[in-house]
């Protein structure tokens, strides 16, 4: 007699906020690949893989952002520094931020 083992992977991850220039790590027939996300809406994300190749699959197949748009961070940074400006003051709301 033998033993039958299967595996079962289970992503629960779900990345919100992607913007065209980010570099994300995706699932595609059962792969797992990099790339740079080129266009997104709602449903669906293009990635332009390495080599140039484009590939076009359902937004919850990206897992993971390893690499933001740098415009996204900036304007991230701009919004907390608002907010923390009026709750502690400009001078701390920038130590706070600090990259």
């Amino acid at each position: 007699m033998g033993r039958v083992t299967t595996a079962k992977v289970s992503v629960n991850a779900i990345v919100v906020n992607l913007m065209p220039g980010d570099t994300v790590k995706f699932f595609n027939n059962n792969k797992s690949g990099e790339g740079v996300v080129r266009k997104c809406n709602d449903e669906k994300v293009t990635i332009e893989i390495p080599g140039g190749e484009c590939v076009t699959i359902s937004k919850d197949c990206v897992y993971k952002i390893t690499e933001s748009n740098k415009m996204k961070q900036r304007l991230s940074d701009e919004q907390a520094e608002n907010y923390f400006s009026e709750v502690f003051g400009p001078n701390f709301a920038r130590e706070l931020i600090k990259r």
